[in-house]
């Protein structure tokens, strides 16, 4: 996240050390705040809530007019308290590597990088702002694992899969729900 925006990255610290960090971007005019993470001995000490505002407060100075973040439920009160509402509901869900059995799918293929340029702007119909800086460097650091579709010259979705600490994550990635095809056969 340091590489993305580095003057909205924040960390807490007691007694010299770690106790928690936020990181926040801005796009324009919409903010995101993202892996807000208090060590659980330091928790229920207010630590969560100044990370936040100091987020909040720089969001505030790039002039971003809406702030968005996800939420896992046992911290979502936090965020409520500090004004945010519920958008949607998000499903996280967890599976187990295996060798994939689907069968190969001619719309699909791996990203080329003269493709970014049309991903982003497609993307940023559903996100609600451009977010070049974050799928250039998904792209640069896991270009294997990221995938487009096509329904004739037209994009019906994109994937990014990147390694995390243990397995990978998925996303991001949208499919267009204006394709029938797509959302039928996935």
């Amino acid at each position: 996240m340091l590489d993305y925006e580095p003057d909205g990255c924040y960390i807490a610290e007691t007694k010299h050390e770690l106790a928690g960090h936020i990181f926040s971007l801005s796009y324009g005019r919409l903010g995101w705040i993202g892996l807000l993470i208090v060590r659980p001995e330091c928790r229920n000490k207010g630590i969560a809530t100044r990370l936040m505002k100091e987020a909040i407060n720089y969001l505030l100075s790039r002039k971003v007019q809406t702030i968005k973040l996800e939420a896992n439920p046992e911290v979502a009160n936090l965020y409520r308290k500090l004004g945010f509402v519920d958008e949607y509901d998000l499903l996280r869900l967890i599976g187990i590597s295996r060798k994939s059995t689907f069968t190969q799918d001619r719309h699909v293929h791996r990203m080329r990088p003269d493709e970014i340029s049309r991903i982003v702007k497609f993307d940023a119909k559903y996100f609600g702002a451009e977010r070049t800086k974050v799928l250039n460097k998904l792209y640069q650091e896991y270009s294997e694992f990221c995938f487009i579709s096509h329904v004739r010259t037209d994009i019906a979705g994109y994937i990014i899969c990147r390694k995390a600490n243990f397995g990978y994550i998925l996303g991001p990635g949208v499919c267009s729900p204006q394709n029938k095809k797509v959302t039928k056969s996935s």
